[in-house]
């Protein structure tokens, strides 16, 4: 990402989806904002100095690695540069606020300064080990 001058970014928040090759084909309306129509009034807000990276942010992709690979290969015949996956982009967003700052301006950031500030977020590398879910006493499986 450090690489990226310019971006134009679309979110697509539909979170209980997986963006496999036949929803991705079948949903025209969500490479729009690579559309040359779309694009005029961005690069003219943006300039003409060097290009500009269409980044997609999506839900999730197939977790089948040969069927990411075909979705991935539909995005970029779409025109889209970069997929990104709404979990990196929160994960990103939650790790760069910080506990002991402020955040007035953003009810988002103090809401997530507040969780964190609680521990209500784990470490991504933690995740791995987690424990597994004890049943209380009294308690059968299945039941």
């Amino acid at each position: 990402m450090a690489g990226i001058a310019r971006a134009v970014v679309e979110i697509k928040g539909w979170h209980t989806r997986t963006f496999g090759v036949l929803e991705l084909e079948g949903a025209p309306k969500i490479f729009r904002f690579v559309q040359p129509r779309a694009m005029r009034p961005v690069a003219e807000a943006f300039g003409q100095e060097g290009p500009l990276t269409k980044i997609l942010v999506l839900p999730a992709l197939p977790a089948d690695k040969e069927a990411q690979l075909q979705s991935l290969e539909v995005v970029r015949r779409k025109g889209v540069d970069a997929v990104l996956p709404f979990q990196t982009v929160l994960w990103d967003l939650v790790e760069r606020v910080e506990v002991n700052r402020n955040y007035q301006k953003s009810d988002l950031l103090q809401v997530i300064r507040i969780l964190k500030k609680y521990e209500f977020f784990r470490d991504r590398q933690l995740e791995l080990f987690r424990a597994k879910r004890r049943r209380p006493p009294g308690v059968r499986k299945g039941g």
